[in-house]
């Protein structure tokens, strides 16, 4: 229901905007967070392809926003399933579920992702050629020039 949906994105912005102090203060941990519920929440909305969902969109962004927003706090172990996750999003075609929002938001990951140094980088060496003709077609349907500059 959409009240379920805007009480989810407001938890997900609280938690992104707040995340140093609930570190800090409350001892709340992104790592086992994001292991045990964003991610496998994230894989599910981005499964349920069902056209007549149009609230899933605001929830696949604000996860991704929250995760792009904290891409350094990601799990080492979990990053080749995120990558693969956030790859599906960018390359998948147009469709309401993974609108230019939610795909601009996955082009955020991606360049935040690029300034880690760990194996799992591999995974967009293997998929270069459908991410880079992807990326490009998201480029070529944005109008702000902000917007083309975060995805080229």
């Amino acid at each position: 229901s959409m009240d379920t949906v805007l009480l989810l994105d407001a938890v997900y912005t609280a938690a992104g905007l707040s995340l140093g102090v609930l570190e800090d203060g409350a001892g709340f941990a992104f790592s086992a967070f994001f292991d045990e519920y964003l991610l496998p929440c994230l894989e599910m909305l981005v499964r349920e392809q069902k056209e007549e969902t149009p609230n899933l969109p605001i929830l696949r962004h604000r996860i991704v926003w929250l995760i792009a927003s904290n891409t350094f706090s990601v799990p080492v172990a979990s990053r080749s399933r995120l990558y693969q996750t956030i790859l599906s999003i960018i390359v998948a075609g147009q469709s309401r579920q993974n609108d230019i929002v939610v795909k601009l938001t996955a082009a955020q990951v991606l360049n935040n992702s690029l300034f880690e140094r760990d194996e799992s980088l591999l995974i967009f060496k293997e998929h270069s050629d459908a991410i880079i003709s992807a990326l490009y077609r998201l480029a070529s349907i944005c109008e702000e020039y902000d917007s083309r500059s975060l995805v080229l």
